[in-house]
């Protein structure tokens, strides 16, 4: 399982400005790392729950995975792009990989009941073969945790590789099983592939053998 420590920022160096945490003004962070403004009123007393369904979360090990593959040139991919400039945005990074206090202190100044959390983009589609289900399984125990520590505040979809049709199916299994997740998520496609084509197809019947949900996320080239 995952604990406090898995949240602990990348360590990052490059040259030129690095946004740290309380080395600049708060709303100039904010507006860098794409956070709202400080949060004005919010009317808590409401007959429903706040419920955010698109959470974006990281780990360390994930990161540098993503990061080494974008490197390498053995493959160029915009969302590997993305996630190289992330890497470098230490405050982003301090947020997307907290699933404790920080985060919650944010769910509790814009009023969000609870979050469901997915592993931001691309997960563990595009890294090198062989690992992503061994980050998906880590990646699924972490956040397994953070749902047993807040259990009235964060749920979170299972990631997966779907690459690797049989570590999809026992991943999956075990994660919907074992560690009780709310669901799988995906992103749209992977290196030129799609989900329905049929060699993928013993990974939609064993989210279909579950009853579980998938969340399919858009990718880059849309």
């Amino acid at each position: 399982m995952g604990s406090e420590t898995s949240a602990l920022p990348v360590p990052v160096q490059r040259s030129g400005e690095v946004i740290q945490p309380g080395h600049a003004e708060e709303r100039g962070v904010r507006e860098r790392v794409g956070m709202a403004p400080r949060a004005g009123h919010i009317d808590r007393d409401v007959p429903y729950k706040r419920i955010a369904t698109e959470e974006a979360w990281t780990f360390p090990d994930l990161v540098k995975a993503q990061v080494d593959y974008l490197g390498s040139c053995e493959m160029q991919d915009d969302s590997l792009r993305m996630a190289g400039m992330f890497r470098a945005m230490l405050r982003l990074q301090e947020m997307l990989q907290d699933l404790g206090e920080l985060r919650l202190s944010h769910m509790d100044e814009y009023g969000i009941d609870r979050q469901l959390l997915l592993l931001t983009s691309p997960g563990g589609q595009v890294v090198r073969p062989g690992e992503g289900t061994p980050l998906a399984r880590q990646a699924n125990d972490i956040a397994a945790d953070a749902c047993a520590r807040h259990p009235d505040r964060i749920s979170a979809l299972a990631a997966f590789d779907p690459r690797d049709v049989a570590g999809s199916v026992r991943e999956i299994d075990r994660a919907m099983t074992g560690l009780k997740l709310n669901g799988a998520v995906l992103n749209s496609h992977f290196q030129g592939h799609y989900l329905d084509e049929q060699e993928y197809w013993p990974t939609l019947e064993e989210l279909e053998a579950h009853d579980a949900a998938l969340y399919i996320h858009p990718t880059a080239p849309l």
